[in-house]
């Protein structure tokens, strides 16, 4: 089964994070996939994340990373 992950799916990961948690299991049976302007999405929140999470911006960074780094990048188009 296909999963498509938004931004919204990371930035919950991200906050959850101060509760020593995490939002999904990138390595369960289900093949997740997001679409390819999502990192860039996510940068442009990092703001906003650093001051909901009261986390320092390099823990943002990390957390983003390691939510994306194994995601299968789609273009738009070809999620549908």
């Amino acid at each position: 089964m296909n999963i498509i992950v938004d931004a919204n799916i990371i930035f919950s990961g991200i906050l959850i994070l101060r509760k020593d948690r995490l939002l999904i299991n990138l390595k369960a049976q289900l093949r997740f996939i997001a679409p390819d302007f999502l990192r860039t999405e996510i940068r442009h929140h990092y703001p906003k994340l650093t001051e909901i999470s009261k986390l320092p911006l390099g823990k943002i960074q990390e957390a983003s990373s390691k939510f994306t780094k194994t995601l299968p990048l789609s273009r738009k188009n070809k999620l549908s």
